[in-house]
């Protein structure tokens, strides 16, 4: 049962949203008209002008600076971070960490991160956070990228583990990730809360879709979302759809996402 509104928890919220463009920004807008019927809740942004249309008339949008006042005017019942691996969630990091609340992690890695924050806050910044995370080893490897000037070890270390220490509990979307997190914070409180996602279309929701986006209503579709960057490996799948072409298979990839700079498609 929700709580009585007389009741409703007082939240500190901190997470990007539209047009930042991002994945999380868009669940935030999803979430956000349920989450004020059973909350009272403050979101805290970085410097950005969020679209009014993403905000619920009774959602108080604040910039993250004035958090340290609000919280000792009128404290909070508790803060939520939701953390993904992008730079839009720089600002929120120190927040998670030096004021623990619910942690919401959109991702299982934040090694890209806590690197980017590194650039801003220098080099000894990304020194203690692999130190924490994996003590000699880690330095070692933070090392050897820095000096060699060779791509940092993104998903050998995940650079999680300050996150998962100080939090009061860790919320994921998959059971495989929970499982995952179990296994590296024992001792913490892992909650999995389904990300709520539409139902799949009708077939002829799905050829209206295709129609609308100029694909072919019987070609077999692949799809890579999000940033097109290294990670995702679109050569290998290019070279996979051309084992298919030649063998016959009318196969459309599709693409979405902002195209990063070391990608040339």
């Amino acid at each position: 049962m929700p709580p009585s509104p007389a009741n409703k928890p007082r939240l500190a919220v901190f997470a990007p949203l539209p047009p930042q463009p991002t994945g999380v920004a868009d669940y935030m807008r999803d979430l956000l008209p349920y989450l004020t019927t059973r909350a009272d809740v403050d979101l805290y942004i970085d410097d950005y002008m969020p679209d009014p249309a993403a905000i619920p008339p009774q959602c108080g949008v604040y910039p993250h600076r004035e958090f340290l006042t609000r919280r000792a005017e009128h404290p909070y019942d508790c803060a939520v971070y939701h953390l993904g691996n992008s730079p839009f969630h720089r600002y929120l990091y120190p927040y998670a960490v030096h004021f623990p609340g619910v942690a919401v992690l959109h991702d299982h890695v934040l090694h890209h991160l806590i690197a980017g924050m590194a650039e801003d806050g220098g080099s000894g910044f990304y020194f203690r956070e692999m130190a924490y995370n994996a003590g000699d080893a880690g330095v070692r490897s933070a090392w050897e990228a820095l000096m060699t000037h060779t791509e940092a070890p993104f998903y050998r270390y995940p650079l999680n583990r300050r996150l998962l220490d100080v939090s009061l509990g860790i919320a994921v979307h998959s059971d495989y990730l929970r499982s995952v997190i179990e296994q590296e914070a024992p001792a913490g409180l892992v909650g999995r809360v389904p990300m709520g996602m539409p139902l799949p279309a009708s077939p002829g929701e799905r050829q209206a879709v295709r129609a609308t986006l100029g694909l072919p209503s019987d070609a077999f579709i692949i799809g890579s979302f999000g940033q097109a960057t290294a990670q995702k490996r679109i050569p290998q799948v290019l070279q996979a759809i051309a084992s298919l072409v030649r063998d016959g298979v009318d196969v459309h990839y599709v693409v979405v996402g902002n195209v990063g700079r070391e990608l040339d498609l």
